[in-house]
């Protein structure tokens, strides 16, 4: 609980909105298409749509570019490479980007 009282539906729904309107603005852009989720505080999440590894690692490097995001170190887990970076207070919202990129397969 805040100092100022609990957070209300309407102060969530109002980030909801303002997290939506960044969206709307977002998809405007000529970057990879990405799957968008908004989260219960208004926040942003960013899968990397492709299905093809180059070009999701290539989707999830141009959004974390154009969003100034910050990068996580990468982490290999049973032949994914997890991808995430974080573009904190972007135009008041906090963006999470993601990709799970499958490595190539070792002869």
């Amino acid at each position: 609980m805040s100092p100022l009282g609990p957070v209300t539906d309407a102060e969530r729904r109002g980030w909801q909105i303002r997290a939506h309107q960044l969206l709307g603005d977002l998809l405007t852009l000529d970057l990879p298409p990405a799957h968008w989720q908004i989260g219960a505080f208004g926040d942003l999440i960013a899968r990397a749509a492709a299905t093809d590894p180059a070009q999701q690692r290539a989707a999830f490097d141009a959004w974390v570019d154009h969003l100034g995001a910050r990068r996580w170190p990468e982490r290999d887990d049973y032949g994914i490479t997890h991808l995430r970076a974080v573009a904190h207070r972007y135009r008041g919202v906090d963006i999470t980007i993601v990709a799970d990129v499958p490595n190539p397969a070792e002869d």
